[in-house]
């Protein structure tokens, strides 16, 4: 799955990591319709999915949408 643009993600990483499809550098995008895979913020590319219930993802995108990035 690739994730078009949105301006609604919570970042993953705090430091930016490098995306192994497109190479770019990337902090990880995670969005409230997927809330277990980070998404490359330059391919769109899941460079990380989680199991459903996981903790290990950004606990952010499991609370209101305010938290999100606008």
């Amino acid at each position: 799955m690739i994730c078009t643009a949105s301006t609604d993600y919570a970042r993953h990483y705090h430091d930016y990591v490098d995306c192994d499809f497109c190479g770019q550098a990337t902090r990880g995008r995670v969005y409230p319709q997927a809330p277990t895979a980070v998404h490359c913020g330059s391919c769109g590319r899941i460079i990380v999915n989680y199991p459903s219930g996981s903790d290990t993802v950004n606990p952010s995108c499991k609370t209101s949408s305010s938290r999100m990035r606008r």
